[in-house]
């Protein structure tokens, strides 16, 4: 168990549902901390006043913002930073009453959440390198993008204020006068003039806007995430190839302030759920040598980036079994021996903690933990739907989830047709997406400092980084909807029908079925 991180989660959520239900201005902290089953001294460690509530939905936010990055126009600054702040407008008017108070607390220069504070630095951070890629990937991008990077979150901080104070319109105005104003500039950005006039704002505003990095932390933050993006899980179809600058530009902040602050770097990955059900992929319910190679890889890569850390690496890898056990058609008796097998695992495994549902919610029932979490962090059906006719990224990733599910829909129901499946596989790929989605944002929304790492492959900009496990031909391939396949001295992952097609040899560790070994 995690209890502060228990604690947090029970918070938040029952500050959003508090919000929702009474209004934010009627919800107080103790009728806060009451919903939460929390006492009154407890929620004040955590959360120090109301607004920090909105602060920790802000991070929310922002997240959800990084996930579209992928979607924006290609183009110039202009066009790229408008469809930037458009996506942002449309996220805060989901949260006015939240948002606008947030906001009110931020322009108090001596309050506790004031926009320039040391305790907004790390939002801060992110958000500064959200606009950061989104200068650095555009067509007219200057030599230093990191300057006028600075000058536009400032305007953006200027819209945002703006929209405090009608219902948007003087926001969304001046933001298309800006878009104008960049595009007759856009000419001009290249130019040595330009650049220099742009560092006279760092005599300005000094490290308020975005934190001084020395070369030294710049250094070591640059060769921790090209450590990370070393053998980067990209989609299909995506080049490989060394990142680029506004590729780097939304984990940089992280990394930078946990070297700054000489604190261990902290690693969310979301990953072991629970074996497949379906037999042609996996060699039964419990890890095996698969997951075993996965997770000592886990573990030698948080030992890399410790040797170049002083502070340490810790990686939490967030079990998600439970989530949507019911909708995949796995017991959650069968997740729950699962994570207890992957528990035993990691205790050789000192850099690598795990986190599931029953540590987020406690001790109720996987479907009140799945209750809870949609109510706190979950979106509609229809939301959804509507985001993905505008986010082919988000629709890519939702056709992966097409696949497992029809896959392992034609072994689960054989007496159906193959249009039945795939019709069935396609309303439960949604519903796992949806809960998918709601458990990322509950993980940002208490683990705010963390880097966000998936086993799922990832557009090349990214707020998470797709990391290989184990080599495999099948980029969407994953431990627990495969097996592993000793070749020579090297283990890769396929699907079982794969390895007993070939030939291979059942290999059993402990009198328990592990792995396949390739002849010779």
């Amino acid at each position: 168990m995690i209890p502060p991180a228990t604690t947090r989660i029970q918070l938040i959520a029952a500050a959003r549902a508090c919000f929702a239900a009474e209004g934010y201005e009627a919800s107080t902290m103790g009728r806060i901390a009451e919903a939460a089953g929390v006492p009154l001294a407890t929620a004040f460690v955590h959360f120090p006043a109301k607004q920090a509530f909105a602060l920790a939905m802000y991070h929310g936010l922002v997240a959800d913002l990084q996930a579209r990055l992928a979607d924006l126009p290609d183009g110039a600054v202009a066009e790229r930073f408008a469809a930037l702040m458009t996506l942002k407008l449309d996220l805060l008017d989901a949260h006015r009453d939240e948002m606008c108070a947030l906001l009110a607390a931020a322009v108090d220069p001596k309050g506790p959440l004031g926009v320039l504070s040391e305790s907004t630095a790390a939002i801060r951070a992110r958000m500064a390198g959200t606009v950061h890629a989104v200068v650095a990937g555009a067509t007219d991008a200057p030599p230093e993008p990191a300057r006028l990077a600075g000058l536009l979150y400032g305007l953006h901080l200027a819209i945002v204020l703006l929209w405090t104070q009608d219902d948007g319109r003087m926001a969304r105005g001046t933001l298309g006068l800006c878009r104008e104003l960049l595009a007759l500039a856009g000419p001009f950005l290249p130019l040595p003039e330009v650049s220099a006039g742009l560092g006279r704002l760092d005599a300005v505003f000094g490290d308020r806007l975005a934190p001084v990095v020395g070369a030294d932390v710049e250094r070591s933050a640059r060769w921790l995430l090209a450590r990370l993006m070393r053998h980067r899980r990209l989609l299909p179809g995506v080049a490989q190839g060394p990142a680029t600058e506004d590729q780097l530009a939304l984990h940089l902040p992280a990394i930078r302030a946990a070297i700054q602050g000489g604190r261990p770097l902290e690693l969310v990955l979301p990953a072991f759920p629970a074996k497949s059900p379906n037999a042609g992929k996996v060699l039964g319910k419990l890890p095996d040598m698969a997951e075993q190679v996965a997770l000592r890889s886990l573990q030698t890569l948080c030992e890399e980036l410790a040797e170049a850390h002083p502070p340490g690496v810790r990686m939490l890898v967030c079990s998600d079994g439970l989530v949507f056990a019911d909708l995949v058609a796995v017991a959650d008796e069968d997740v729950a021996a699962y994570g207890a097998e992957i528990d035993r695992l990691l205790q050789d495994l000192p850099l690598l903690r795990r986190f599931d549902l029953a540590h987020a919610f406690g001790a109720v029932t996987p479907a009140e933990a799945r209750r809870r979490l949609l109510a706190g962090w979950g979106e509609t059906e229809a939301e959804l739907e509507g985001q993905l006719r505008s986010a082919p990224a988000l629709g890519t990733q939702l056709d992966g989830l097409h696949r497992f599910m029809f896959e392992d829909g034609l072994a689960l129901h054989p007496g159906h047709s193959r249009s039945q499946v795939r019709k069935w596989a396609r309303m439960q790929a949604v519903q796992v997406l949806l809960r998918s989605r709601a458990w990322g944002r509950m993980l940002t929304a208490t683990f705010p400092e963390a880097i966000r790492l998936s086993i799922h492959p990832q557009p090349a900009l990214s707020d998470k980084l797709g990391i290989h496990l184990l080599p495999t031909q099948d980029v969407w391939l994953t431990p627990w909807h495969g097996v592993a396949l000793l070749e020579r001295d090297r283990f890769r992952l396929v699907k079982r029908s794969e390895a007993e097609a070939m030939g291979a040899i059942p290999e059993a560790v402990d009198g328990r079925p592990s792995h396949y070994r390739a002849l010779p």
